[in-house]
């Protein structure tokens, strides 16, 4: 978490995450070159979040990708899944058979990652 009064030398690396949804760019942002071209807006739009079943849809917003990699993740932050989709505007994540909770869903493409939260209830 980066505190109000923030100040990081020139060079200094870090990574930044937002809440909600975002995608970084890797290697990870350093200090002296942070721009709005290091961010964009989601690529990706999950539903239902919250699920009662555990059934996702993951859709492609923009569908003329190359394959992605998907992992998802527990808050213990256990590796639950993962796998690997070629060009599928829609990609069905099920989470039926984990217990009620929040979920990470992480999404690898292009160099770039973008995280998604989901809530199983």
């Amino acid at each position: 978490m980066l505190y109000p009064g923030f100040h990081a030398a020139s060079g200094s690396k870090f990574k930044a995450y937002i809440g909600g949804s975002c995608i970084v760019k890797e290697p990870a942002l350093t200090s002296n070159r942070y721009s709005v071209s290091d961010t964009i807006l989601s690529r990706y739009r999950i539903y239902p979040n919250p699920s009662n079943t555990g059934i996702f849809k993951l859709q492609q917003l923009s569908p003329d990708q190359q394959a992605i990699r998907i992992e998802i993740f527990d808050l213990s932050g256990a590796r639950i899944t993962h796998g690997t989709y070629s060009k599928q505007e829609i990609i069905t994540l099920n989470l039926s058979k984990q217990p009620s909770g929040i979920y990470l869903i992480r999404i690898l493409f292009e160099g770039f990652i973008e995280n998604i939260k989901v809530i199983k209830r």
